[in-house]
């Protein structure tokens, strides 16, 4: 998976090994800079790189000016101690990531994990008067016919919204989340849905919505039992909802269960 600066540091080093048939390992980390046993654990994910090393890196293995500054980018994203700080290095590698199709893909895949519209348009297909264009698409789920126009094809790309008789539809394709998805992405939907959660409470007559909570004292050894019973909640409601063929509307569920103390 090259969204990974050590997959791509391990096949840079694989093509210097295979130009330069006397290439050793620990020569290669002198002249970088760092130990043998060093550059190992960061191969072997016990240790990060630092932006220092990552740029010497660069400079003596066989990258060109894109491939460089995508790579020092990531490892920089690896090793931001802030949330905010990952999601804006994760914008920009968005932006700048070189265009290939290996990084297209990756791409794609954290953006659609990301971005709670893209599952949103999926579940939008399933509507009765579902219309299959942007700016439908756009004006249900207020957003801007670029987002609308992006989000579509990568679900196309993935191969999660194909074309069925004139109209778009959700595929019985499984989506694969990438191995090495990153906490900074699964949060960034939940930050969304909950914002998306406190304009519905401001926007949406009490009628069309349903908030609750409870605060309750517990046994930490029970959140095991608490996360399986979520789950078979969320699993025996989306099988009553799924039973009505006739669907108008989409709506999200959002659970949340956190200590306040």
């Amino acid at each position: 998976m090259f969204v990974e600066y050590r997959a791509i540091l391990k096949e840079k080093l694989i093509q210097k090994q295979k130009s330069l048939p006397a290439f050793s390992l620990r020569s290669f980390a002198k002249k970088a800079g760092i130990s043998q046993s060093m550059l190992s654990q960061v191969l072997h994910g016990n240790r990060n790189l630092s932006k220092k090393s990552a740029i010497k890196l660069v400079e003596l293995l066989p990258f060109n000016g894109e491939e460089s500054d995508f790579f020092i980018s990531l490892v920089e994203y690896q090793t931001a101690s802030s949330i905010h700080l990952k999601k804006h290095l994760f914008e920009n590698i968005c932006k700048n990531h070189p265009k290939t199709d290996v990084y297209e893909i990756q791409i794609d895949q954290f953006k659609i994990i990301a971005d709670w519209y893209h599952i949103a348009i999926l579940e939008l297909t399933r509507l009765d008067k579902f219309v299959p264009s942007i700016t439908y698409i756009a004006n249900k789920l207020e957003l801007s016919k670029l987002e609308a126009t992006q989000a579509v094809d990568r679900l196309q790309k993935q191969g999660l919204l194909i074309e069925k008789n004139n109209r778009w539809v959700k595929s019985n394709k499984i989506f694969e989340t990438p191995a090495n998805i990153s906490n900074v992405h699964i949060r960034e939907y939940h930050n969304q849905m909950l914002v998306k959660a406190v304009e519905a409470l401001k926007d949406q007559s009490a009628n069309k919505r349903d908030f609750s909570g409870m605060t309750i004292a517990i046994n930490q050894k029970q959140l095991p039992m608490v996360r399986e019973k979520i789950k078979a909640f969320k699993k025996e409601l989306s099988q009553c909802l799924n039973q009505d063929p006739d669907k108008d509307q989409v709506y999200q569920l959002n659970i949340q269960f956190f200590s306040l103390t």
